[in-house]
């Protein structure tokens, strides 16, 4: 039961009335005493001389009303039979409070049988109580008293009820009283409990004080060993950092530098630690002028770190080649609070791709020098037509000149015409012929690839025609120009047609076809390709088929494949060969076009 309000009035009849009957008047006791018997009257006697003894002999009714409506207890006066003949104030408030009916709990019911009949929380305690009223109504016992818990809205509630009999007028009166020891009730508990409490706490803190002391011990043990590996890591990380071929440099956002190795001070030749504290811009300066600019543009644009080639030079005016690696130095909430490069010296590297370049020249130049005795035959043949034309309209001139006329001037002229005609063509094989087998330094420029491939053609047209092999050629047109050594890529066509030509030898020669096509492909590279009839290449020797000295040919070197490779990734592309979906084989490379994306 909740708390009362304290200040409502006073409501009910029936209160007032028993209140009245609280406080007999003299007339009613005397007519009282005529009614009752000698022994009931000799108790009423008793009972007076104890009333007048422990106060005084008439109390107002007004007060003795007012004093059971303030009362901060639940009070409820039973008859006999447990029906409710008035309530107070508080009980009224309670009833409101909680939604219990006041006809049923108010004056007029019965609380006996509510008592009895009573569920929910109070199903135990209503029978209870019950019990204790019947024994104190049935002159068992003078007085009943119980505790009892209910719950409301999840909070828990204690009270307590008082049970008491008194008479008047010869009738037995039940005074119930509630009260709400809430309170009192969890200060006790919270007392017990909390002295249990205590003494739970202070057994668990002694156990977690004897595992807290354990704990430390292995902490600290733990500690020790770990400080010991961070110590042994950091002294292995400085052992790799100061071994590694590699400088190693960091810097602030100031540019001032904050770390470098001793292979950084090594190779950029600064005395050991000189670097500390210097400014990049001191030390980049007369090989790197726009390094400033760039960090800048770094740090607006936090761009994905590349690798950057260049030149370098030393305080002692020593040129050497670098490749520079560099990242982001990050704070724990990834701001950029730095730079890390990683500077390795290229120069021997770049060294030994030069000397490679030369060496691969020189291998170029003796594959050419071998194709050009594989092709001696029919270019003697081939520059033997022009020198027979030349001599046989020589001779026709001599002739005519000798039997000369007026009117056989114009048929000497067109002679001599031919002969200039056929002495052309003749320089032309041969000038061909000198560039394709020169040796010269690797020289680029832009270029119309299918020029490249018709000088490539009428060089092996001969050939061709020699062994009945078909050469056709599909050249798409408007294609850009291209960035190349022009020997080069010429020694590539020429490795691959002839190639095609020595596979498709073996067939029929109306099934001798070799086809060669220029075009762009998806990747926005020139496309060349070079497609036979022949029987092709088994799949376990397609990559094989480029390794220096590997040959499928009886009278092969072996370099023809390799070697053009080489070019063509020099040059930034890439060689490849695939099966044909029915017979022969395919070899195609890619070039880049050129930078102004010239047409051919």
């Amino acid at each position: 039961m909740s708390d009362h309000n304290r200040s409502q009035p006073l409501e009910t009849d029936a209160a007032a009335g028993l209140i009245d009957h609280l406080s007999p008047s003299p007339l009613d006791s005397e007519h009282e005493s005529a009614l009752i018997s000698p022994r009931k009257r000799e108790k009423k006697k008793q009972l007076s001389a104890a009333k007048e003894s422990n106060g005084p002999k008439s109390i107002s009714q007004d007060f003795l009303q007012h004093v059971v409506q303030v009362l901060p207890a639940r009070v409820a006066v039973l008859d006999a039979r447990g029906k409710i003949v008035v309530v107070n104030q508080a009980w009224i408030s309670y009833c409101n409070e909680n939604g219990l009916s006041v006809k049923k709990f108010g004056a007029g019911g019965n609380y006996l049988q509510l008592c009895r009949k009573a569920q929910g929380f109070c199903r135990e305690n209503g029978p209870k109580a019950a019990k204790g009223i019947e024994s104190v109504i049935a002159g068992h016992q003078d007085s009943f008293y119980m505790e009892y818990a209910c719950s409301f809205s999840n909070k828990q509630r204690w009270f307590q009820i008082r049970i008491s009999r008194f008479y008047h007028n010869d009738k037995c009166w039940i005074l119930i009283n509630h009260e709400n020891i809430t309170e009192p009730k969890q200060t006790g508990m919270m007392r017990g409990q909390l002295r249990d409490d205590l003494k739970n706490r202070l057994e668990q803190n002694a156990i977690i004080l004897n595992a807290v002391n354990t704990s430390l011990r292995q902490e600290i043990a733990r500690r020790t060993v770990a400080e010991q590996t961070v110590s042994e890591e950091r002294n292995r990380f400085r052992t790799l950092v100061e071994t590694i071929p590699h400088g190693i440099m960091e810097f602030d956002l100031n540019d001032m530098v904050t770390f470098a190795n001793a292979e950084c001070h090594r190779i950029l030749e600064y005395s050991e630690g000189s670097l500390i504290g210097k400014c990049l811009w001191d030390i980049a300066k007369a090989s790197f002028p726009e390094v400033e600019n760039c960090i800048e543009k770094t740090l607006r644009e936090h761009p994905s770190p590349t690798v950057h080639f260049c030149s370098f030079r030393t305080p002692t005016d020593k040129s050497i080649d670098i490749q520079v690696d560099w990242n982001y130095e990050r704070d724990p909430q990834g701001s950029v609070i730095g730079f890390v490069i990683v500077i390795t010296d290229i120069t021997q590297q770049r060294q030994a791709e030069e000397e490679a370049r030369q060496h691969l020249d020189q291998l170029a130049h003796v594959s050419r020098m071998f194709t050009m005795n594989q092709m001696a035959s029919g270019l003697a043949h081939e520059l033997n037509q022009p020198l027979a034309a030349i001599a046989n309209f020589a001779q026709a001139c001599r002739y005519r000149i000798s039997k000369s006329s007026i009117k056989d001037r114009n048929a000497i002229l067109e002679s001599i015409e031919q002969i200039s005609v056929q002495a052309d063509r003749a320089g032309q094989i041969i000038r061909r012929l000198r560039d394709f087998v020169r040796r010269a330094d690797s020289s680029r420029s832009c270029e119309n690839i299918n020029d490249l491939v018709g000088d490539i053609l009428s060089l092996l047209v001969t050939e061709a025609r020699a062994h009945q092999i078909r050469l056709d050629s599909d050249l798409a047109a408007d294609l850009p120009q291209v960035s190349v050594d022009r020997i080069q890529i010429e020694q590539v066509i020429t490795n691959l047609v002839k190639n095609a030509m020595e596979a498709s030898g073996d067939l029929a020669p109306a099934l001798r076809c070799v086809t060669i096509r220029t075009e762009m492909n998806a990747e926005g590279m020139l496309d060349v390709s070079v497609t036979d009839t022949g029987k092709g290449i088994e799949v376990e020797e397609l990559n094989q088929v480029f390794e220096p000295f590997y040959t499928t040919k009886q009278s092969g070197m072996g370099l023809g494949l390799s070697i053009s490779r080489s070019i063509v990734e020099a040059h930034g592309g890439r060689l490849d060969a695939v099966r044909n979906a029915q017979t022969g084989m395919t070899f195609h490379f890619t070039l880049p076009i050129a930078a102004d994306g010239g047409k051919a």
